[in-house]
């Protein structure tokens, strides 16, 4: 049996820093659903710093995969500010956030339709980038992660 957690935000008042935007790539090692292992899943979460993103995100995919915190991993966790620098294209905007890779001629590699990434954020972070998500370019080539 896994122990429950509880993960709590500090009450937002004018000395309190806001929660900024992360995302990372996450896996587990550990079996679930019967013989099934998570992949790789790419994970956007609201935190005040980068140390409490990574608790935040080991400590809320282990409760929803229901797999042991240590067997969370995850990679290339970055702040939104990071992904900006980091990413370019000609769209802008926060549809950056969705940029998984870069293929030469092609542009900005977008994750695949079927691989919407998990939202671990308040509810006005989810309407951001659910309307980021909507406005990836048709044309634009998308990937299979």
């Amino acid at each position: 049996m896994i122990a429950t957690a509880t993960i709590a935000y500090p009450i937002q008042d004018s000395n309190t820093r806001r929660p900024t935007l992360f995302r990372a790539f996450c896996h587990s090692s550990a079996s679930r659903l019967e013989h099934y292992t998570p992949g790789e899943e790419t994970v956007f979460i609201d935190a005040v710093d980068r140390d409490d993103a990574a608790r935040r995100i080991t400590q809320l995919l282990a409760i929803l995969w229901h797999v042991p915190a240590d067997s969370i991993g995850f990679y290339n966790l970055s702040d939104e500010n990071e992904l900006f620098e980091q990413l370019g294209n000609d769209h802008g905007g926060d549809v950056r956030l969705f940029e998984a890779g870069w293929c030469g001629a092609k542009g900005a590699l977008y994750f695949s339709e079927s691989h919407m990434p998990y939202l671990l954020v308040r509810p006005e972070t989810v309407k951001r980038l659910k309307q980021a998500w909507a406005s990836i370019p048709a044309d634009a080539w998308r990937g299979v992660l």
